[in-house]
């Protein structure tokens, strides 16, 4: 299960390869071209992220824990396995091929607006 947490929290503050990374680059860039300061401002908000993210699986990867917690504690069943591992598979694939998604997305949007 840490290891799931782990790829999750790499995920979460913007790891090149995974989809966060691909939002948050569209984004900045997308601001950069209109003004410079407020790139600045989320830039800041990304050290954040990586900083509290890091604190985070720091503390529930290596924190305390009582025997007796231990004895009675059982990992992840086979069904949360999958699940985790299709959402992980999910973030990095969208992550390295994010066209997949963009395409997607498009022609669902195109479809909407032509409804209306």
């Amino acid at each position: 299960m840490i290891i799931f947490f782990f790829l999750a929290i790499l995920a979460n503050f913007g790891l090149p390869g995974t989809i966060n990374f691909v939002g948050e680059f569209m984004v900045l860039l997308s601001i950069f071209k209109l003004t410079i300061i407020i790139p600045l401002f989320l830039f800041l908000g990304l050290l954040l992220t990586l900083g509290y993210s890091l604190f985070l699986y720091n503390r529930i990867a290596h924190g305390f824990l009582k025997n007796e917690f231990i004895r009675f504690y059982s990992d992840i069943t086979r069904k949360e396995f999958f699940i985790l591992i299709s959402l992980i598979i999910m973030i990095y694939l969208w992550g390295l091929k994010p066209q997949i998604l963009i395409n997607f997305l498009f022609t669902v949007s195109y479809y909407l607006f032509c409804l209306i």
